[in-house]
């Protein structure tokens, strides 16, 4: 196999890692080279766009974006190298990409996957430990698995079969950014249905709004739990501080009050008697628990959620509602009558055993 950049006038070696073997017939399709060899089966270049965009001058630019080939939106999986036989393509977008000098200390590289509109979907950067990008100087490729954000979770919690994960991108125009110490490229790129699939673009577009809606709810409910943390762990600072000062006992049955009551809200939202895997046996899970088992439910495949998958979402996020108005009007009265009290009796905040 050999390659010419310049319509034919002189060629390179392109044989990659197909073996020395004779060629019986080239054909493309859908943008991949398909090779037929004498008895070493068929050998695939899945993603001939690169070359077509690549020039003598690619190698020189400070960085290059190249066209994203046409993905499919695709239950698959793919990806995985293997030295005996062939692999499908990893399920997502690939972005190639090429960074002619990388500093990992100085230079902050980032992609940016956006809707035909400009809003922005998920950005991966060098500099983001949760949406990490990892490059090196020259060429690059990246696989984005049309995921939106989904809920934030937090460390220690412990779930039953949910799924927290971001809505799969519908079939449609998409916009990818590569930006580069505040210089950017871009290009547009479609996502396609599967031929196979046996549902509409509307109905995947019904599936995609439907795991929003639960993600934003559970997403809304996990903050507050974090919060919720954090003012009890500062409210029995103070009761382990202050319990031997009389003056400050009635501050003190109201921090404990105040605290039970954010107690049994985190409670009814996440089970927090669970410490492994196999606690959800013992203890039964709770709202945003539920929620994401609907999630995991609805996203088996491309389906749109049915009406009873629509009536548990409303119900379990009507209970998950009225918690957080029971949250919001603690932190907003509650908790600003007690930072009132506090505050007027000008207690030092660090106290020394």
């Amino acid at each position: 196999m050999y390659i010419s950049h310049d319509d034919g006038a002189s060629w390179n070696p392109f044989q990659l890692n197909l073996p020395i073997v004779p060629i019986t017939d080239l054909t493309l399709k859908e943008n991949s080279l398909i090779v037929a060899t004498q008895g070493r089966s068929i050998w695939i270049l899945d993603d001939l766009t690169v070359l077509h965009q690549i020039d003598q001058n690619t190698a020189s630019q400070p960085m290059t974006l190249f066209q994203p080939k046409d993905s499919y939106r695709t239950q698959g999986r793919g990806g995985k190298p293997s030295l005996t036989q062939g692999t499908n393509l990893p399920n997502g977008v690939i972005v190639h990409f090429n960074v002619k000098e990388f500093d990992g200390e100085n230079d902050t590289v980032a992609l940016h996957f956006k809707e035909q509109d400009g809003t922005l979907i998920k950005t991966f950067s060098t500099t983001d430990e949760e949406n990490k990008l990892e490059i090196n100087a020259g060429g690059n490729s990246f696989v984005w698995n049309t995921r939106y954000e989904g809920a934030m979770t937090l460390e220690d919690m412990i779930f039953w079969s949910a799924s927290f994960s971001g809505a799969k991108a519908v079939p449609g125009s998409y916009k990818v950014v590569l930006e580069k110490n505040g210089a950017t490229q871009e290009h547009d790129f479609e996502i396609l249905p599967d031929p196979s699939a046996e549902i509409t673009v509307a109905q995947m577009k019904s599936q995609f709004d439907f795991v929003n809606r639960v993600n934003a709810t559970v997403d809304e409910a996990h903050k507050a739990i974090k919060n919720i943390r954090t003012i009890r762990e500062k409210l029995e600072d103070f009761e382990s501080n202050y319990a031997d000062n009389e003056s400050v006992s009635v501050l003190i049955e109201d921090a404990k009050t105040l605290s039970t009551s954010l107690s049994d809200i985190e409670k009814a939202l996440y089970q927090t008697k669970n410490r492994s895997n196999q606690d959800p046996l013992n203890f039964p899970i709770r709202l945003t628990n539920k929620l994401g088992h609907l999630n995991r439910l609805v996203t088996n495949n491309d389906f749109p959620p049915t009406d009873q998958d629509e009536a548990v979402r409303k119900e379990m996020t009507t209970l998950v509602e009225g918690h957080l108005a029971e949250y919001n009007k603690l932190i907003s009265e509650d908790l600003e009558r007690f930072n009132e009290a506090f505050a007027k009796l000008n207690l030092d905040y660090l106290t020394l055993n």
